[in-house]
């Protein structure tokens, strides 16, 4: 079967895959793609609603029909193009069926999951036969983790001749302490506290990576949210552990799910958010980078400091379709200048030489780089 398209966005009637079409219009402009579900008549509806938003015909758009039931719906469709971009989450139990059916057609593949058992199984099962096939399977390219992986290349960048806090693994010297009690950073107001997000595991598959083919030390990190309000911050971790209690109990999973704004404090909703809404949302991500000179011994602590700033508006959302697309983009156009010609791959592992920094700044939910502190 010819490969006829460039891509496909698979559990495109879901609610983020009707955001990475409308965005694909611009950013995959000059590729061939289609969009790919279980649902003929949800995809024409889908995709007509969207026609009626943006005023522009879509009948051109090719409509695959794949199940994730259905392997040889799934290989069919993996066939017809270059790359996959998966929205079909919860990605721990829809995602696996969708990469194999990538890798034994030959077609790359990204996902925005913040699924760590998700990616860790999918590293075990498929980094060898990806490589081996020339795959790229690329995971977390949405919010979750491109602007910390993406943040981290950044500052590392920006260090010049500098080397960021780096040791071999193991062991890892001088410790990065997680600090427990909310604190604050130079150029930023706000209280810092932990923060148990994705990020910090993708991460630290990026430095593994980079340790292990290029033998680079590879940097500690560590993850705060930030509040404006002191007493807010010495709150938050109460509440992650009562929401990390409730969690454990079936009934108490449901009324969680089932009325989120109250358990939120009306943060969170099970409606959804409507659009004027979504661009009113803006996020900054704060990296506070610490190394020391090529010349410094490695026993002598490091005291150059670099503060740098990831931010973009409509964040869960928009940044993630955008970056999904960017990073599919980047596969097509630059797989030269990644790594190892396949393999189960982060997002700064597989992107680091290419110019992925310099094309998501161009997007409309796109992200911007500054340094804050030098």
């Amino acid at each position: 079967m010819s490969r006829n398209l460039d891509a496909i966005i698979f559990g495109a009637s879901s609610y983020t895959g009707q955001f990475v079409i409308e965005e694909a219009l611009e950013i995959l402009k000059d590729f061939r793609w289609g969009i790919a579900g279980r649902n003929e008549k949800k995809l024409k509806r889908m995709l007509s609603d969207i026609e009626a938003k943006i005023k522009k015909d879509l009948t051109h758009v090719p409509i695959i029909i794949a199940d994730v039931n259905d392997t040889s719906s799934l290989e069919i469709m993996a066939k017809q193009c270059r790359i996959v971009l998966n929205c079909c989450g919860p990605y721990n139990i829809l995602g696996e069926p969708v990469v194999k059916a990538c890798i034994d057609a030959g077609t790359h593949h990204v996902d925005i999951t913040g699924e760590p058992q998700f990616i860790g199984n999918m590293l075990l099962k498929y980094n060898d036969l990806a490589k081996e096939k020339g795959v790229y399977i690329v995971y977390a390219c949405g919010l979750e983790s491109v602007p910390a992986e993406l943040g981290v290349l950044f500052a590392e960048e920006h260090f010049g001749e500098r080397q960021l806090n780096k040791e071999k693994l193991p062991p890892t010297k001088p410790k990065l302490w997680l600090k427990p009690f909310p604190h604050q950073i130079e150029a930023s107001d706000r209280y810092y506290c932990y923060f148990p997000a994705t990020d910090k595991f993708v991460i630290e598959r990026s430095q593994r990576y980079f340790y292990d083919s290029q033998k680079k030390r590879p940097i500690q990190f560590e993850s705060y949210i930030g509040f404006r309000s002191f007493w807010l911050a010495l709150l938050w971790p109460f509440y992650v552990i009562l929401l990390l209690i409730l969690s454990q109990f079936t009934w108490s999973r449901k009324a969680l799910l089932r009325s989120p704004h109250l358990f939120s404090f009306g943060l969170v909703s099970a409606e959804k958010p409507l659009q004027s809404v979504q661009n009113s949302i803006e996020f900054a991500m704060t990296l506070k980078a610490k190394g020391r000179y090529h010349e410094v011994p490695d026993f002598v602590e490091p005291k150059k400091e670099l503060v740098v700033r990831v931010s973009g508006k409509n964040p869960i959302y928009g940044v993630t379709s955008n970056a999904m697309l960017i990073c599919a983009k980047t596969i097509l156009n630059e797989s030269s200048k990644m790594p190892q010609k396949g393999g189960v791959l982060s997002p700064a592992s597989a992107f680091a030489k290419t110019q992925i920094i310099e094309e998501i700044t161009r997007t409309k939910y796109g992200l911007k780089f500054d340094v804050i502190k030098t």
